[in-house]
């Protein structure tokens, strides 16, 4: 394997990786946007109450918001490249 073949092989290993962490965030992005539609049928469908219907809210919210950006964090920290895709 000459030089060029290593160098695109990284290349595309790299755009890889890349793609699959934006596919990642495009998952949760649309989740996040589509739990927000659905509450009148989790509502309906399951005979939640107002407030059953918020905890599910606040939940996500505080898995996306406080969670998220402390796994960040340690992981600044302490690098896993292998946790990427």
């Amino acid at each position: 394997m000459n030089q060029q073949d290593s160098q695109f092989s990284s290349n595309q290993l790299f755009l890889s990786v890349i793609l699959m962490v934006a596919g990642a965030h495009l998952c949760n992005d649309l989740i996040q946007s589509m739990l927000t539609a659905i509450y009148p049928l989790l509502e309906e469908k399951y005979q939640l109450s107002f407030a059953q219907v918020g905890c599910i809210s606040l939940v996500y919210q505080l898995t996306a918001s406080i969670l998220q950006p402390a796994i960040g964090y340690y992981t600044d920290k302490h690098p896993k490249p292998y946790l990427y895709p």
